[in-house]
């Protein structure tokens, strides 16, 4: 791909040049994942507003490295653009299908956390479509934030002990896609492994709004793949709506805050068990069940809400 500057980089996302089903952007849903593993610090995997402080660490170490322009909060004037740019300004609006508002584009990339082995602690970065070229720079940022920006100790609260130096222990960029099916299955259960961030909306008596946002997200993360969902998404969130969805065990929605001003969002507490079981026609929805697993659903899914598992049962 040829290098991008700001313009020619939102004049892709806003004007994709080609028009994908579900199946094919599925097919061609290619993504990068970014790896740093960090000694000692697998305790701290759970720990709430990980991911926030480490997003926010990273777009500082960006923002140190970019342009004139971009510091002064305007669009970067380098060819190819900075990644600040590209992970972290202000992206353009977009008509999506039902949306009755047109919603900004998607961030592309998300983490997530993970203990690795006994003590060491995964932190993942999956960057997605055009955003994919500016990878070796947002893995530089990434292990560079997690050095020398977390304080974590502070993230500890005291209730783990916290090795006196940050020590990386690996770091990978590994070239990941999407499990494609051959066969849909007739139900499948979608296994939350961090909260969803809602909206105000009650998912506990609303289960399908989960996937009219996954439907939007997901048709907005298909700009970044130089492509449009084609056909009507109208029609797509109403095949949606005709799925029997139920959560197995109990729910628990209350507040939780996404960041210093806001406390008015609902999301999942203690989601380590949560499940949304689905069935019906999973045929049209199933490539963005599928896109979903790398993307996650919700706001804040940047910050690593709405990680699920995706399990298949066939009957």
């Amino acid at each position: 791909m040829a290098a991008l500057n700001t313009q020619s980089l939102y004049s892709a996302l806003t004007n994709p040049a080609r028009e994908l089903s579900a199946q094919e952007l599925a097919r061609q849903f290619s993504f990068k994942a970014i790896e740093v593993r960090l000694k000692g610090l697998g305790a701290l995997a759970s720990s709430p507003g990980l991911l926030n402080k480490i997003r926010g660490a990273m777009g500082q170490v960006m923002l140190d490295g970019a342009s004139d322009a971009v510091r002064q909060q305007k669009p970067c004037d380098w060819s190819p653009c900075c990644a600040s740019e590209v992970f972290f300004a202000p992206k353009p609006e977009v008509k999506i299908g039902f949306a009755q508002q047109e919603p900004q584009l998607v961030k592309p990339f998300v983490l997530s956390a993970d203990r690795h082995g006994r003590q060491d602690l995964l932190i993942r970065m999956s960057v997605f479509g055009m955003a994919q070229e500016w990878a070796p720079m947002a893995s530089q940022a990434l292990a560079s934030a997690l050095r020398d920006k977390v304080n974590w100790r502070l993230l500890s609260n005291g209730h783990f002990f916290v090795p006196s130096r940050t020590e990386i222990a690996s770091t990978h960029i590994k070239d990941k896609q999407i499990v494609v099916d051959d066969t849909i299955p007739d139900e499948c259960n979608l296994s939350f492994l961090t909260p969803v961030d809602t909206e105000r909306t009650n998912i506990a008596d609303h289960p399908d709004r989960l996937l009219q946002k996954l439907i939007t997200r997901s048709a907005l993360m298909s700009r970044w793949y130089g492509a449009r969902l084609c056909g009507d998404l109208n029609e797509l969130f109403e095949q949606s709506q005709n799925l029997k969805l139920a959560f197995e065990g109990p729910v628990f929605v209350d507040h939780i805050r996404i960041d210093s001003s806001r406390t008015d969002q609902h999301g999942f507490h203690d989601v380590s068990s949560l499940e949304l079981h689905i069935s019906g026609d999973l045929e049209p929805i199933w490539p963005l069940l599928r896109i979903g697993e790398a993307i996650h659903v919700g706001r804040g899914a940047v910050k690593g809400y709405g990680r699920y598992h995706l399990q298949p049962s066939l009957s």
